[in-house]
């Protein structure tokens, strides 16, 4: 009882600095802010550097943290850097970009230094350099992958630790069926089933080359059956348009009732997502993170994944299924056979894999392995 007393009154005390110069709403971003709230719900004081007028720096307007935002993380930023650390005194610095490791290193001293790396060339680069940057540096590694962990560790000689990207499962779970046809109205998909891919709008999310898959599988289901899906694509328009992955629809003759494509803000994501019979994550590059993936799965949603990155290790027993390796007639198959599967699940399945994604990815979860790592990398 006395050391779990003393561990509470350590988090009150620490105070942990994270700086993200990511200008985008990406993963990385995501993970900065989910890292920040989960240690902040843990009793830490977080201060949080994001770029100025950046959507982190509105995002993290709504959590309960010291907001510092910076101009630019550049050497003009070097004084206002000294002075935050002067103020608050932080004991540990966890930093998301090269920017922001190189300016702390250079204006912050006498902290524990950790270094977040998940972006998709750390899977495949060298490590020469790094191996440098990281021993001058003197960094620890947090990732949020084990095979990246390994493969950092043995690449520079750091120590490199695995921390999962959490949700708030609170916010993410599944729904029942009749909540499901209720909601379904409103979104106008006229009681079909859904089939989902979640995310922006960009050819690396693949939803041109799933598009094919789609209409030789939907090509093959009765017309009138009652258990004929829509496709339904959700996310905001960034290097692609609703209309450029239509025409590509228009091309292989899938039908617009077949499809749809909500490029505009959704008020619940949560929601919209449990909705689902099929969450597809068809991503041709990236997906280190796997934030969309995990986020079905805490909506009890099953998931089809296209294996890249570390996509692959998501696939428990009943999370879902992955295409890697599969040529384009077996990809359609497997569509098939999980779509039947996924439909046919009752309430409780998908109630099941909720928790058990929760047990893995929840923000709880996170924000424990976060304080574990901090008080290991100090060794």
């Amino acid at each position: 009882m006395l050391e779990k007393c003393s561990k509470e009154t350590d988090r009150r005390k620490s105070i942990v600095w994270i700086l993200c110069s990511n200008r985008w709403y990406s993963a990385i971003t995501e993970y900065s802010l989910c890292s920040a709230k989960a240690l902040s719900d843990l009793g830490y004081h977080v201060i949080y550097s994001p770029l100025d007028h950046s959507p982190a720096d509105f995002k993290a307007r709504e959590l309960d943290v010291q907001l510092e935002p910076a101009r630019s993380f550049n050497l003009l930023d070097w004084r206002r850097i000294r002075r935050i650390a002067k103020e608050h005194k932080p004991d540990v610095l966890i930093t998301f970009g090269g920017k922001e490791a190189v300016l702390t290193s250079l204006a912050v001293q006498n902290v524990k230094r950790f270094r977040f790396r998940g972006q998709n060339g750390d899977l495949t680069k060298r490590f020469e350099s790094l191996r440098m940057i990281m021993s001058f540096w003197n960094q620890t590694i947090i990732t949020p992958s084990k095979d990246l962990s390994n493969r950092i560790a043995l690449g520079t000689g750091n120590k490199a630790f695995t921390v999962h990207l959490g949700r708030d499962s609170n916010s993410f779970g599944p729904c029942d069926r009749a909540d499901k046809r209720v909601n379904r109205a409103s979104w106008r998909l006229a009681g079909r089933p859904e089939i989902q891919i979640f995310g922006r709008l960009d050819p690396v999310k693949g939803h041109r080359e799933f598009l094919p898959i789609f209409k030789e599988f939907i090509d093959s289901l009765p017309v009138d059956g009652a258990v004929r899906p829509i496709l339904h694509i959700i996310g905001k328009p960034v290097n692609m348009t609703a209309e450029d992955i239509y025409q590509v629809a228009d091309k292989l003759g899938l039908d617009r009732d077949d499809l749809l494509i909500t490029s505009s803000r959704v008020p619940d994501p949560s929601g919209v997502m449990a909705k689902a019979v099929l969450g597809v994550i068809s991503s041709i590059d990236s997906e280190i993170i796997c934030r969309v993936g995990k986020e079905y799965l805490l909506s009890g949603t099953p998931i089809l994944v296209s294996g890249v990155g570390t996509l692959d290790k998501l696939i428990h027993s009943k999370f879902g299924w992955s295409w890697k390796g599969l040529n384009f007639d077996k990809k359609v198959v497997l569509l098939r056979e999980s779509y039947k599967t996924s439909l046919a699940e009752s309430d409780e399945v998908r109630i099941q894999r909720s928790s058990r994604a929760a047990s893995l990815y929840s923000l709880e979860n996170m924000g424990r392995r976060l304080a574990d790592v901090i008080a290991l990398g100090a060794d």
